[in-house]
């Protein structure tokens, strides 16, 4: 068997083999797959985020405060091997917050690569945006959340909360620049094909 670490992606702190709380993605095991000029190499990692909208404001799961800064985050998580995006995006919420959504639109994909101690770390998030079947929840300022077996809340933020502010953070890194450009300029058409559309298996 390879071995396996534990790793926290957005603070981008190692720990070594053992859980974290507190960071911006979920945590997740992974598999060391090569060394290559010292610096291990992983697999990489594909989740689904959801952005759901209440007026000016998005619905995000907050975490707690680290070194004076609070992260927040869509709910979503990681795709699971055989899972399309969004399907995993639907099951993630219903999971988390108990909330059904209606058809998620993709409006982007964000590639993340980062250092992170001797490690490289990468990652796709595929950000869709879905409203709540159940119109009662926009009326709720506090959901709770499960992710695991840790319980969270989400809570509705402007985006524009996170223009040069140091004390909350958005991530994945480059979800604020995607969400601030479709607002101002517009969403421009995704094309995304999945297998699972068109072939039996």
């Amino acid at each position: 068997m390879e071995p396996r670490v534990w790793m926290e992606t957005s603070r981008n702190r190692h720990i070594g083999e053992r859980q974290v709380t507190g960071g911006s993605t979920v945590t997740m095991t992974v598999t060391i797959r090569s060394i290559m000029n010292g610096v291990t190499q992983m697999k990489y990692r594909a989740s689904s985020l959801c952005i759901i909208r209440r007026k000016e404001e998005i619905l995000l799961e907050q975490f707690p405060e680290e070194d004076g800064v609070v992260t927040y985050r869509p709910i979503g998580g990681t795709i699971e091997y055989g899972e399309d995006s969004k399907s995993t995006v639907i099951r993630e919420v219903k999971e988390e917050i108990k909330q059904d959504i209606n058809d998620p639109v993709l409006i982007g994909i964000v590639e993340n690569i980062f250092p992170f101690y001797d490690q490289i770390g990468h990652e796709f998030d595929f950000i869709y945006e879905a409203s709540f079947i159940d119109k009662s929840a926009y009326d709720q300022e506090i959901l709770s959340g499960v992710e695991g077996d840790k319980q969270y809340v989400a809570v509705w933020k402007p985006i524009s909360e996170f223009e040069n502010n140091h004390r909350v953070k958005l991530v994945p890194d480059g979800l604020y620049e995607m969400l601030l450009n479709k607002e101002t300029r517009g969403l421009k058409n995704i094309k995304h094909i999945s297998t699972r559309d068109f072939l039996s298996f």
